[in-house]
């Protein structure tokens, strides 16, 4: 993957390897490093953890923290560096040596650490020792017991093998709109013959660089838009909640999605959101569309991109298959493994499970609060797993649930007819200053206009990296709300109101069947 060749070539892994080649050479030797602290975790980089676990006996690690993408609270970096600190000291010895890895934390100010790396040495910190495991060998003190049972469920990637990350546009602020009648406009004022570079820039939002690259696509945009530029406007998922217009040329697009985004593209599909890492606590990281999505659609820090699983694929339109019908992306062995692992009688086993079945069942386990708070330290890691069901009540049970919270989050559902909140304020009110007090939602600075009846739980609920009712409001600043704009806010408070409930229900029917991990086939039949 890019993210994969973007992590091998930064100099610190490159250096990591020319001192491993030496040691390697000379048989015996220590390797002591003041790097980036990203490969003590970082998927991509389970390789570079695995090569050291072969060539090195005592691993000793020092975490350092300070990352500015993944911030704790009054933590600071040792360097004036957003990337966070690790310090290694690796020793080659010989191979009848026990092998150990061990590690300790420091979080705090930078004097703080300063003072205690001043004074102390390495064998006086509090360190834990870890015992890295395939696949990914992370050097984190992680709970045996629990990492393995949480290794004997299924990778999200293998029970829907059919992914990519979302799309990336690389100028929003002109192929990305509210409307079709605001994406022609914003077209038609780039392809002028009088704009300048430095017009560009102003008018677009892009740096020197990327305003000629913009100008050398300017031909292609002339020739697209004037012959049949409308079949490039399609819907897509910007942010939670947030559906717009999208200019889509996927040859103009940074990222090479279009081979998952094809299936999102004005046919009948659903696709769940997922990540494979995230760069904060709490995983809230899963959400659902109907249209292709933004790389950044559910959260848009560096670390954490967005990746798309459709239900359905169809086949290519310009393929001898063009006129087959979809195929499900889901895989066969999983729906298999479901039906050996349940324990009900067999006159109670559907005759068959649908692959909406199995999708509306992994998006029900990731709304599952006691599944996000049991298995949050690997799920910031890698692609989420999806266990199996003991019982064929539960996975249907978990499945129905799945669906209605798919209904709320694709604004489907009949309850978001009927609104808690009341809208207070002019027919057309403008977004000024996005503020919660006293269950209100306030638009303004002086607090006169806004929604009342907004749960503070609501208020305060994320998806991904974003707290929705703020986001939602924050990117409308400055425009004015039109009465469907009014009523959709309304129906995205109802919707997580009852995502809550919801969720809630997960938990308490996991419960009904023997709870984590009871209800649940962790050690799969091969």
């Amino acid at each position: 993957s890019l993210q994969f060749e973007k992590n091998l070539q930064d100099d610190y892994v490159k250096f990591l390897a020319i001192a491993e080649d030496c040691i390697t050479k000379t048989e015996v030797g220590i390797l002591g490093f003041i790097t980036n602290n990203g490969y003590l975790e970082t998927p991509t980089l389970r390789g570079l953890r695995w090569n050291l676990l072969q060539t090195f006996r005592h691993l000793l690690l020092i975490d350092l923290h300070g990352s500015t993408k993944r911030p704790i609270q009054g933590d600071e970096n040792v360097f004036d560096i957003q990337q966070g600190v690790a310090i290694g000291l690796l020793a080659r010895t010989p191979e009848t040596d026990r092998m150990r890895v061990e590690r300790a934390d420091l979080v705090g100010d930078r004097a703080a650490k300063y003072a205690t790396l001043g004074r102390m040495a390495f064998s006086q910190l509090n360190l834990a020792t870890l015992m890295p495991r395939p696949e990914l060998f992370v050097f984190l003190p992680l709970d045996d017991d629990l990492q393995a049972e949480y290794a004997g469920y299924l990778p999200l990637v293998q029970i829907m093998p059919h992914y990519s990350s979302g799309t990336e546009t690389g100028f929003d602020d002109l192929l990305v709109a509210f409307s079709r009648k605001e994406l022609r406009e914003r077209l038609e004022s780039f392809l002028r013959p009088t704009l300048t570079l430095d017009q560009a820039r102003e008018e677009f939002g892009v740096n020197k660089v990327n305003s000629l690259r913009l100008f050398e696509l300017r031909n292609r945009f002339r020739r697209d838009f004037g012959i049949n530029g409308k079949s490039y406007e399609t819907v897509g998922m910007y942010r939670p909640f947030d559906n717009r217009i999208y200019y889509y040329r996927h040859d103009y697009f940074k990222t090479n999605s279009f081979n998952v985004m094809r299936h999102l593209i004005d046919k009948p599909n659903l696709a769940i959101v997922a990540f494979r890492q995230q760069s904060q606590d709490g995983f809230h990281h899963a959400f659902i569309t109907q249209y292709l999505g933004d790389k950044n659609a559910v959260s848009l820090r560096t670390r954490e991109v967005n990746y798309y699983f459709p239900l359905y694929l169809y086949p290519n339109a310009n393929s001898f298959e063009a006129t087959a019908k979809c195929a499900p992306n889901v895989a066969d062995f999983f729906t298999k493994l479901l039906r050996e692992n349940w324990r009900d009688e067999s006159d109670q086993r559907p005759a068959q499970i649908s692959a909406r079945d199995v999708f509306l069942f992994a998006y029900g386990v990731l709304h599952s609060p006691s599944y996000r708070l049991r298995y949050g330290s690997f799920l910031r890691m890698d692609f989420p797993r999806i266990p199996l069901t003991n019982t064929v009540a539960l996975f249907q049970n978990l499945a129905q649930l799945g669906g209605a919270l798919v209904e709320l989050h694709l604004l489907e559902s009949p309850q978001l007819e009927k609104p808690i909140t009341t809208y207070t304020g002019p027919v057309k009110p403008e977004v000024e200053k996005v503020s919660y007090s006293g269950n209100t939602v306030w638009l303004d600075k002086k607090q006169t206009r806004g929604f009342t009846g907004v749960p503070e739980a609501v208020w305060n609920f994320q998806i991904g990296g974003y707290q929705v009712c703020d986001k939602w409001l924050k990117d409308r600043k400055g425009r004015t709300l039109s009465k469907d704009d009014v009523t959709h806010y309304q129906k995205i408070v109802v919707a997580l109101n009852e995502t809550i409930r919801l969720m809630g229900e997960i938990d308490k029917v996991i419960d009904s069947h023997g709870g984590w991990p009871g209800a649940f086939v962790t050690q799969p039949k091969t």
